[in-house]
């Protein structure tokens, strides 16, 4: 029993243990502090990550739904934080349409196009107290975080 678990932490060190994030988790953390952004979906495809969804806007005490398109590419990793970048928004790219879509504490925070994803507000990450994050890989339907011993 302890050859196995030796055997498999030495593997853990050598390929690093690979941590999902899935597009589920990422629709949750949108949602949950959005009352303003209704029907989100997330796809993962290729490398990127593609939102859909509505948002309600009011302007001069007028509600309107407006179906959005988000498209955030993931360039690195930075201690326990993925940095994604704002490539597209249909059918407006507004600043402040975009701070209530992405900008959703303690998960991600939007500055500027770029999005900080904090992957330690997700227990499964926040439980693993120890290791680096040093890489992500994107997965069908995920993104595939390594934690390395």
């Amino acid at each position: 029993m302890f050859t196995k678990f030796k055997e498999r932490l030495a593997g853990v060190s050598e390929h690093g243990l690979g941590i999902p994030i899935t597009s589920q988790m990422l629709e949750k953390a949108i949602q949950m502090k959005a009352k303003d952004v209704q029907d989100v979906k997330v796809e993962i495809v290729g490398h990127l990550i593609i939102l859909h969804g509505k948002i309600t806007v009011t302007k001069m005490m007028m509600k309107k739904d407006i179906v959005f398109r988000a498209t955030l590419k993931p360039i690195s990793l930075e201690g326990r934080t993925i940095l994604m970048e704002l490539e597209d928004v249909k059918p407006l790219n507004i600043s402040l349409i975009n701070r209530i879509i992405l900008n959703k504490p303690p998960f991600a925070e939007y500055r500027q196009k770029m999005i900080k994803l904090d992957l330690n507000a997700w227990e499964k990450i926040k439980n693993v107290p120890f290791g680096k994050l040093k890489s992500f890989e994107m997965k069908k339907d995920a993104i595939l975080v390594k934690v390395w011993i």
